[in-house]
């Protein structure tokens, strides 16, 4: 089961994200780059937040060849 937290209204409209990474690290990191990329635009477009295990599943698939 996917935890998602409560949502509501964001207040900005613009978001920024950096992630600074040795390419030989990008697969074995690829959870956690893509939350620190994702994460900020989850709060400006839906003001939502999910648990880290949401990524995990998320990302894991996607890399496998699975989306839904």
């Amino acid at each position: 089961m996917r935890r998602v937290f409560e949502r509501s209204a964001a207040s900005v409209d613009v978001s920024q994200s950096q992630v600074i990474e040795e390419v030989g690290y990008l697969r074995e990191h690829l959870v956690d780059n893509v939350r620190r990329i994702t994460e900020p635009l989850f709060m400006v477009f839906d003001f939502a937040r999910f648990d880290p295990k949401v990524y995990e599943d998320i990302v894991i698939s996607f890399s496998k060849g699975h989306a839904t």
